[in-house]
């Protein structure tokens, strides 16, 4: 029997990894999951794009170019998808990458290169549309035909405008439906429940913690699974915390090295940079099995040895580890669960090989982590299985009496961020906090007053993000509620109600009683986030019509702020109130 999938075959599953920084790609093969290497025989492949006088160079091809054509090579795509150009994030970003990024219309970044000797503008969706055909190549080469639908992963911090993103990067690589985005950590217990034992997945819920610590950012989850649901309790992210954040303690520790002994700067040189920057990755790799790592560099004509000790390696990122340990312990704490009640700590992510780190997190635990299937591998292998269950190829134990796309196997999904209104002071009023499950609707509610005398009019600003002033987070729409009786201040009883449904409708409704006004505005699903815009929405009290106005910039939720405890029940609108009546 051919190892190719037969040409008529019209039933093909295909998962893919989309990383940071390389992707994987997996099919489902003869009644498994088979992870496919690309052309040089690699089974991840770097998210790299470079832009030559001739042609555009995707994957391992790209990555070498960075030595030679730094500023043409693309990578950290990511990164930028779903972003805005003045997000704070992206503006650090901006400081380490080779290639120039600017702001295009409405703030979103663009990508500015040099190809075929002209200068070339990108979206970040379409160079990373690149990387995706990329993964679609190389599954299309191995059953014979092309690839039209499949099952892309992201991470679990990713926000709606993200997700939405990712959709248009799907659009654009070419697949005529993207059947589902799984989050990674879902997709990783997805491929453990494959090796569970089937009795016991029958006869009692599971729960598992998906320690995911990628190249960019750490996502913790806390999952249960039981009766065919794969339920998400609780997560803890820290975008900013991952595998380059080690490779960026060696960077510093051998820059100084090198300065000492040549008398020189070596970040002031592009190309000696990131060939350091390799050599540190390829020696963080090593130090996972060996207590020294030691390697060669030649730069300017100097042989410079490069040697440390696993040791000093864990000694520099001490502080990093616990940071981990932290982010495992937020989790647990987010969900009110002891670790004695885990029945399995899956490791996902080349990062998570750090002994260290294992050595803390199975202290931690007191049993064995579990890294049965390759942790650089397991999302592919769990979108794969997603992607197999969406064709009816594949059964988990509960799916037997399921068939197809009739099933739900992704329990509610969570709020990624607290959703409030700003009172006068600034504050945050919390409405929906983060954490809560979107479990067909889900509602808040605030009453709100007047700040001035014979006030008529009040404007609502509506935030999303984690820090307790309103203006550090993202605005997502301004609503205004005309036709109030004019009243000493503090007098009208402004009733504010917000509510989620599964599908990531947002609604929310403003009242006041006493004067008989009601407005109300929706979001289509994921419209709310990902439009990158705030929408001013004026609604008129007899005509309840909606008018589009004026842009205003997002400010987006700082993930050093967590969520306080909410403010009074009875709050003071925003200085931005409308005074439309005499004071």
């Amino acid at each position: 029997m051919s190892d190719r999938i037969s040409e008529d075959d019209e039933k093909i599953a295909v998962g893919i990894d989309m990383g940071a920084r390389s992707c994987c790609v997996g099919i489902w093969h003869q009644g498994k999951v088979e992870i496919l290497p690309n052309e040089h025989g690699n089974r991840r492949t770097p998210c790299f794009v470079s832009f030559t006088e001739t042609e555009i160079l995707v994957g391992e091809a790209a990555k070498d170019q960075l030595l030679v054509n730094p500023s043409n090579t693309v990578f950290d795509v990511r990164t930028l998808i779903g972003k805005r150009y003045s997000d704070a994030q992206v503006q650090e970003e901006l400081k380490h990458w080779p290639f120039r990024v600017t702001a295009g219309p409405d703030d979103k970044p663009v990508i500015t290169v040099m190809f075929r000797g002209q200068e070339t503008q990108y979206k970040p969706e379409e160079v990373l549309a690149m990387v995706l055909t990329k993964m679609l190549t190389i599954a299309a080469t191995f059953v014979g035909k092309p690839i039209k639908t499949a099952v892309i992963s992201v991470p679990a911090h990713f926000e709606d405008s993200e997700r939405y993103g990712m959709k248009a990067v799907a659009k654009i690589a070419g697949l005529e439906k993207l059947k589902y985005m799984v989050k990674e950590p879902v997709a990783a217990t997805l491929a453990y429940m494959c090796i569970e034992n089937v009795e016991v997945m029958r006869s009692r819920e599971m729960r598992y913690l998906i320690f995911d610590f990628g190249a960019r950012a750490l996502d913790v989850c806390l999952i249960d699974f039981e009766e065919n649901i794969c339920d998400v309790l609780t997560q803890s992210s820290d975008p900013s915390l991952g595998g380059q954040s080690l490779d960026d303690r060696l960077l510093h520790h051998f820059a100084q090295q090198i300065e000492k002994k040549l008398q020189t700067d070596i970040f002031v040189d592009s190309e000696a940079l990131y060939r350091l920057k390799s050599v540190c990755e390829e020696l963080g790799r090593k130090l996972s099995c060996s207590s020294e790592c030691s390697t060669e560099m030649v730069w300017k004509g100097s042989e410079i040895q490069l040697s440390i000790t696993r040791d000093e390696f864990e000694d520099m990122s001490i502080d990093l580890v616990q940071s981990c340990i932290a982010q495992v312990e937020k989790c647990l704490s987010y969900a009110r669960k002891y670790k004695m009640e885990v029945d399995r700590f899956i490791l996902v992510g080349g990062s998570s090989r750090i002994p260290k780190l294992r050595s803390l997190l199975q202290d931690m635990f007191g049993k064995e982590l579990n890294d049965e299937i390759n942790p650089d591998e397991v999302v592919a292998h769990g979108a794969t299985i997603q992607a197999a269950r969406n064709l009816d190829l594949y059964a988990i134990p509960g799916d037997e009496n399921l068939s197809g796309e009739t099933y739900c196997l992704i329990g509610p999904d969570l709020m990624p961020f607290n959703l409030g209104a700003e009172t006068a002071d600034g504050d945050l009023s919390v409405l929906v906090r983060r954490n809560t499950y979107i479990n067909n609707k889900i509602t808040g509610t605030q009453s709100f007053s007047t700040l001035f005398d014979n006030q008529t009019s009040v404007v609502l600003h509506i935030y999303e993000g984690q820090c307790p002033s309103a203006k550090d987070n993202r605005l997502v729409a301004t609503l205004e509620l005309s036709g109030l009786v004019p009243a000493p201040k503090g007098t009208p009883q402004v009733q504010v109600a917000f509510s989620v449904q599964e599908d990531g409708l947002l609604t929310v409704v403003a009242e006041e009683k006493e004067a008989g006004v009601r407005t109300e505005m929706s979001f289509p699903a994921f419209s709310w986030s990902h439009s990158c815009l705030s929408r001013k929405l004026t609604i008129d009290q007899e005509t309840q019509l909606l008018a589009d106005g004026e842009e205003k910039r997002i400010l987006r939720g700082l993930p050093e702020y967590w969520e306080r405890e909410g403010t009074t029940s009875l709050n003071l609108l925003s200085g931005a109130c409308i005074q439309a009546g005499p004071c």
